[in-house]
């Protein structure tokens, strides 16, 4: 990411990639769709609602520090979407520079399009080694991609584990993988990106937001009774 990064503010006409990224647009603060945009990514960045951070709490003694873990996690969090941001951006307004176009025409598609097509054009684009900066965009993507899959993979072994002690964990863990592959297959067809589309909006959004919600609301009454 830094490399990219580096490589990406050297490039002509980024700046304006860049400053288009960062550049708040205060009437929208207005807006209840933003504020409702900005908390679903909160929530999925962080894998808020997906039982990852309760999974890796549970190991933690009773008298362990989970604020100063909150602010590392969120932090840490913050500083990586900054980056991977700035990045893309970054190559995006060279690509506008390129093609004579306002970044706003480049950036409209959004979404997976935004990082699995405008962005390998634009590496595509790079007059020197452009085949190393593509394998390492997809490194990139790959790692981060893992990172995650690896919390959800723990997430699920724990839980079976609990119920099932017995089993050894490579047979848990594997076939999780497998299952986790053969549902994956279908976002591979033609398909596929209408499927992911509707699975993060009726999956990804609102739904973990109200779980939330409907959460810490037990958890009060609980204490409350007690």
């Amino acid at each position: 990411m830094c490399t990219l990064l580096i490589r990406t503010v050297t490039l002509e006409g980024s700046v304006n990639g860049i400053l288009y990224f960062l550049k708040p647009q205060w009437k929208m603060l207005v807006e209840p769709k933003v504020w409702y945009n900005a908390i679903t990514q909160c929530f999925f960045s962080l894998a808020i609602a997906s039982g990852n951070l309760v999974m890796y709490a549970s190991y933690n003694c009773f008298t362990h520090n989970v604020y100063r873990d909150a602010m590392i996690v969120t932090t840490i969090d913050t500083i990586t979407s900054l980056i991977s941001g700035i990045t893309i951006f970054g190559v995006l307004g060279n690509l506008a520079h390129t093609l004579k176009v306002e970044v706003n025409d480049v950036v409209s598609g959004g979404g997976a399009k935004l990082a699995f097509v405008s962005y390998p054009d634009a590496i595509s684009r790079f007059k020197h080694v452009p085949w190393l900066f593509a394998i390492l965009f997809f490194a990139m993507l790959f790692v981060l991609g893992i990172g995650s899959l690896i919390g959800t993979n723990v997430c699920a072994l724990s839980a079976i584990k609990d119920v099932y002690p017995m089993v050894e964990d490579w047979y848990v863990s594997a076939a999780i993988c497998l299952v986790g592959f053969l549902f994956g297959l279908v976002y591979v067809t033609p398909g596929g990106e209408f499927v992911l589309v509707t699975v993060d909006y009726f999956l990804g959004t609102f739904l973990p937001f109200a779980l939330v919600i409907l959460e810490m609301l037990a958890i009060c009454w609980c204490m409350l009774q007690a």
